[in-house]
This record gives structure tokens, C-alpha cells and sequence, in this order.
């Protein structure tokens, strides 16, 4: 479909993240339009894909561009107005976690049936990229927990 529209194939600007798990893709499909716009302009489909890969884990090759994908979507976070916005079932901090917790898997073949961890040869009790990936999950953290807060207040005059 992308070829024949005339987009280039292959590049990373036309690459999405898809939930693999249908009920989290349903949770979010079902949350109001502006939570639902926070995750497509951050660059997430709202469909599911089975990459192969074990629970916890997400395909080595893919990282580059999942790491840009949530880069975008912490700066989206941060610039959205997400007042008034309903989440339902989708539970925002729980998918930060869960993103933030994953580790890269690697692939034997184009099907990646290998199921041993990458070995990335960083020291696991200082990682300078989980280090990051923490402190930037806790910002989000704090943000989600200030609209939080936000909300309360305003229900409450």
C-alpha cells in the first residue's frame, strides 16, 4: 500500500508501535479522541501486531525507532492539554511501565525465533540508558499524577 502511494519503504519515519495485546488496543480505542490523537501523533497505531517476541521483550532491530517513538510521545505528553480527556480502561501508567521495562530481544531469522535476551554488555546495576529511560518515565509519572490532581480539584468546586 505504501508503494503504491509513492512513500518510500523502509524508512523509519513511516514505522509505527502496535499494541500487542488486543485488550490494551481496545482499552485505548475506546478513550476520548484527545488520549486516542496523543498516541497516533506520538506514532502508535491503534491495531494489534504479534511481533513473536515473549512478553516483556521487543524485537532488537526495532529499537531506534521505538525509542523515537516514545521520545515523541513523552514531548506530546508534555504539550498536550489533556484536561476533560477520558482514559476508561486504558491505564497510562501502567503502558509506561510496561514500555519502560521492556528490554531488547533478538532475532535468528526474519521470523526471530531466538528466545535468549540481547546481551547489550552494559553493566545491568548502572545501565546508562535505563537510567534515562527511568527518569523520564518519572516525569511522566508526576505529570500523570498533576492532571490527576488537576481533575480532582476541579470536581471538587
Amino acid at each position: 500500500m505504501l508503494r503504491e502511494s509513492g512513500i518510500q519503504q523502509g524508512t523509519t519515519k513511516n514505522k509505527v508501535a502496535l499494541f500487542r495485546d488486543v485488550k490494551t488496543a481496545d482499552a485505548l480505542r475506546r478513550a476520548s479522541p484527545g488520549i486516542r490523537r496523543l498516541f497516533v501523533n506520538s506514532g502508535f497505531g491503534l491495531n494489534t501486531y504479534d511481533s513473536g517476541v515473549p512478553d516483556g521483550f521487543y524485537p532488537a532491530e526495532d529499537e531506534a525507532v521505538r525509542n523515537r517513538i516514545i521520545r515523541q510521545f513523552i514531548k506530546n505528553m508534555k504539550e498536550t492539554p489533556l484536561t476533560g480527556e477520558y482514559c476508561g480502561e486504558f491505564d497510562i501508567s501502567e503502558f509506561l511501565s510496561y514500555i519502560l521495562a521492556a528490554r531488547p530481544f533478538p532475532a535468528t531469522d526474519s521470523r526471530r525465533r531466538s528466545r535468549e535476551p540481547v546481551d547489550t554488555g552494559a553493566d545491568p546495576a548502572h545501565p546508562a540508558r535505563r537510567v534515562a529511560l527511568y527518569r523520564i518515565g518519572f516525569a511522566v509519572g508526576l505529570a500523570v499524577l498533576a492532571f490527576a490532581a488537576i481533575k480532582l480539584v476541579e470536581a471538587m468546586f
